[in-house]
């Protein structure tokens, strides 16, 4: 409806004066066909009528030169007047034409403004806690507004309590362990590492929590996803981000499409080796690389690819750390066969062994890796946890490892 408004503005601006011109050309013209048949007229007549008197002949001879030169004059006159209607004729043309685009600016900007505030409605109806992560990741800040606190004024009195009568919620406290999550910090979520277990293990449930936490400890930095099983409808990938921005700005499903993302991370490590930009740099922002289904991907590449990709691998767990690009794998085995990663390489990572994983009698761990040791503290950790806390799993470098939840 506005641009149709709009557009009768160009009409209006220049009608009355090309209607007064259009009216005198047509009354000009109408004088003209008059004087040229006066002319034609006068001018033969003499010719085709010998009787006449000589007087009437000189007559019609002079009112012929009078119409003939009353319509040179015309013509002269009309061609003014109609130059000056096409004139206006094309600015009103071209007055429309530049309504028109500033119309349709108008309204697509409209459309931006109010897909852009119902993206930030929609923010503000997740977690207080995750809002300021996406309102900052599409740049909506200042659509929604501060939370505002009421304040409520509530009547208290003093109960006294008996000191020996502990609470129902301190009794089964007193009975739960303790749990560390010390070692999810910033220097392990960061790090490149490798997640092993078997289906169903939880390796998906841990993926979705580092990209999450990834993105919060560093704002700035750019995240890319690896998955081939990756599901629009049943996605844990970063929730609350539309399907669409998830394939278009994070997530990779096509096996040409994460191979690309590695070799931006060999390239990304080379320039920065080559330039000295690191961490410390103020141009450095940390690169984080997740593939899942590590060896669903490897085994849709061509030899060529394989060894380019583990080439990447291998340099990034030698300088990538220092320079800030770091690649975690999730994979079902250790076993070289399975991932073709080699064992000097992945014996440097840091490792995350989910359910029974370490239970796999046929991954070569390093002599000093006592596997019966770390399952036996992993069962008696799982069995202290109470429902709900998660699982035990085991931490940390295949030298050092530990077991936690």
């Amino acid at each position: 409806m506005s641009i149709a408004f709009e557009m009768r503005l160009p009409w209006l601006l220049f009608n009355k004066e090309r209607q007064l011109i259009e009216q005198t050309i047509i009354r000009e013209r109408q004088m003209m066909v008059c004087f040229a048949l006066g002319g034609i007229t006068a001018t033969i007549m003499p010719l085709l009528a010998f009787k006449l008197p000589k007087e009437i002949k000189l007559f019609s001879l002079l009112y012929g030169v009078a119409s003939n030169s009353a319509f040179t004059f015309a013509v002269y006159t009309r061609n003014r007047k109609e130059g000056i209607y096409k004139t206006l004729d094309d600015a009103q043309a071209a007055s429309l034409a530049d309504q028109m685009k500033h119309s349709i600016s108008f309204d697509s900007a409209v459309q931006r403004m109010e897909s852009q505030r119902r993206l930030a409605g929609y923010i503000s109806k997740l977690p207080q806690y995750e809002q300021s992560r996406w309102l900052q990741m599409f740049g909506l800040a200042g659509i929604i507004p501060p939370p505002t606190i009421d304040a409520v004024v509530e009547e208290t009195r003093t109960i006294a309590i008996t000191p020996s009568q502990s609470s129902f919620d301190e009794l089964s406290e007193d009975l739960a362990s303790e749990i560390d999550y010390s070692w999810l910090d910033e220097k392990f979520v960061s790090a490149s590492k490798v997640v092993f277990g078997p289906k169903g293990s939880g390796k998906s449930v841990y993926f979705a929590y580092e990209a999450i936490a990834f993105l919060q400890m560093n704002p700035d930095g750019e995240l890319r996803i690896g998955d081939r099983h990756f599901d629009r409808v049943e996605s844990q990938w970063l929730p609350g981000v539309p399907a669409e921005v998830l394939e278009k700005k994070f997530v990779a499903k096509k096996s040409e499409q994460i191979l690309a993302m590695f070799r931006r991370a060999g390239s990304l490590l080379r320039y920065r080796v080559e330039n000295e930009i690191r961490l410390s740099h103020p141009e450095c922002k940390r690169f984080k690389l997740i593939c899942d289904e590590f060896e669903s991907f490897i085994l849709q590449l061509f030899d060529e690819e394989k060894k380019e990709v583990m080439d990447i691998i291998a340099q990034t767990q030698d300088e990538g750390r220092k320079y800030g690009v770091d690649i975690t794998l999730g994979v079902h085995s250790l076993k070289k066969e399975r991932i073709g990663v080699d064992s000097s390489v992945l014996f440097q990572m840091d490792v995350l062994c989910l359910g029974q994983g370490l239970a796999d009698p046929n991954t070569k761990f390093p002599a000093d890796f006592n596997t019966k040791k770390l399952l036996e503290a992993q069962h008696i950790l799982q069995a202290s946890l109470s429902k709900g806390d998660g699982f035990a799993c085991v931490c940390g470098n295949l030298a050092r490892c530990r077991a936690v939840w």
